[in-house]
């Protein structure tokens, strides 16, 4: 497998959508915003990588990649409606025994402490785009679950932050926020698009909404509300087997276990506004932040 003529192909399409990467302003915001706020992590880069290291790697490199992986422990996970023991004697007759290898390393590389950094960049687009990014539960954290309300309190078209920045103050055209949780780190981003003459007032709205938030009670009714979303916005999703395939392996690998994908409902329902409050203090209280603002040409680029 891997002939290098499909691997040559394969890396002049990766080229070519790293290099239209800056045609979605936001997107972009948000991946530069990934390396400056993972800085000193495993995931301080770009998943799709460089024009100059897609370039370098060979057909070799991706064959001794792909056997590597075969070394060490496999994991299958299937849902639907099948018979388990002919789909795992399917399996064993057509991939290679795995297992025997190499085994995977539980150790979590140490987290450095975030330095806040400011990354100013001049884009083609007319509209600014402004990240603001933390440090936030990795899945693995036990209070993974707790940032995910935190997250559906300020997110969303009944958050705080649409609430505040863009249907009571006019300051963005779009806002929204993302907790991305990975093994060993996880990351939040609040992501807002404005006019360029809007963006300082954008950066001051948006600090006083996260103050206000740490500072201020979550009623009853409000945390009541964001729990019932998340449940039901869960069970839709686990409707389809691909959902329901993707939670169970992910859950699984973790070392959370899959059984966790049916308890998500309690877990979300045991969190308490005196949670979330301890969690927000902890994580959006803070001035270990960084900002990425894209701007159109016309000012000079500055990163400190």
């Amino acid at each position: 497998g891997f002939d290098p003529a499909e691997v040559d192909k394969e890396k002049k399409m990766q080229v070519s959508a790293i290099q239209r990467l800056k045609d979605d302003p936001a997107e972009f915001a948000l991946l530069e915003s990934d390396v400056l706020t993972f800085a000193g992590t495993p995931y301080a880069h770009r998943p799709m990588g460089t024009v100059e290291t897609i370039r370098r790697v060979s057909a070799r490199d991706i064959r001794r990649w792909h056997q590597r992986q075969l070394e060490g422990p496999l994991t299958w996970v299937a849902v639907g409606d099948f018979d388990a023991a002919e789909l795992k004697a399917f399996l064993d007759s057509r991939l290679p025994a795995a297992g025997k290898g190499r085994k995977g390393r539980n150790a979590k590389p140490r987290e450095p402490v975030l330095k806040p950094r400011i990354l100013e960049i001049q884009n083609e687009s007319q509209q600014a785009s402004l990240v603001l990014g933390f440090r936030a539960p990795s899945f693995h954290s036990p209070e993974y679950f707790t940032f995910r309300v935190l997250n559906t309190l300020l997110n969303g078209m009944g958050g705080r932050l649409f609430i505040e920045l863009r249907e009571k103050k006019s300051l963005a055209y779009s806002v929204f926020a993302s907790h991305d949780s990975a093994s060993s780190a996880g990351i939040y981003q609040i992501y807002i698009g404005c006019a360029p003459a809007k963006v300082e007032e954008a950066k001051r709205g948006l600090v006083e909404v996260l103050r206000s938030f740490v500072a201020g009670p979550v009623s009853d009714e409000e945390l009541k509300r964001a729990k019932a979303y998340m449940v039901g916005l869960y069970q839709m999703g686990l409707q389809a087997n691909r959902s329901q395939v993707h939670s169970y392996a992910r859950y699984d690998l973790s070392g959370k276990g899959a059984v966790l994908v049916e308890r998500f409902p309690e877990l979300i329902e045991k969190v308490t506004a005196a949670d979330v409050r301890r969690i927000a203090e902890k994580y959006i209280d803070t001035d270990r932040r960084t900002w990425v603002l894209l701007t159109p040409k016309g000012k000079k680029p500055k990163k400190r």
